[in-house]
């Protein structure tokens, strides 16, 4: 059962087929020379949002509002948990997002997401990004 709605897979295909093609044109650069990746989703947490937050381990609901027949914004608040050798304690960090639902199919299902940097919204998921047009890499490799 998937909880992603046809449009949002639609669009994360596009950036998977985006991301092949950059490995294709740039795989062996980048090896070669050790650099990483430009591709931004890379660094944002598609769903988590930036500065590493990619990786949350447990989310918890602090709000949810209407905003259109069958859309609700539910605002998240999610924990990272970093884990350190050599005996330092155990990290907790916060960040917060928006994910819009929608009713597709007689079920909710994510439909969008935007990070939150402090009470600043980022940019949305649904905006896309300008490297990657119709599933083709269209900006430089990383320097």
């Amino acid at each position: 059962m998937a909880l992603i709605s046809k449009r949002l897979v639609r669009e994360l295909d596009t950036l998977q087929s985006c991301e092949d093609d950059y490995y294709r044109r740039y795989g062996d650069y980048l090896r070669a020379n050790q650099y990483k990746p430009a591709t931004p989703w890379l660094e944002d947490g598609l769903f988590s949002g930036p500065n590493e937050a990619a990786s949350p381990s447990k989310f918890s609901i602090l709000s949810s509002k209407t905003v259109g027949e069958n859309r609700v914004d539910v605002h998240l608040r999610f924990t990272h948990k970093q884990t350190y050798c050599c005996g330092y304690p155990t990290q907790y960090d916060h960040y917060e997002g928006v994910v819009t639902v929608i009713l597709e199919n007689g079920r909710f299902v994510i439909d969008d997401f935007v990070a939150l940097d402090g009470a600043t919204p980022l940019s949305r998921l649904s905006n896309g990004y300008s490297q990657c047009k119709g599933g083709q890499w269209v900006d430089a490799p990383a320097d």
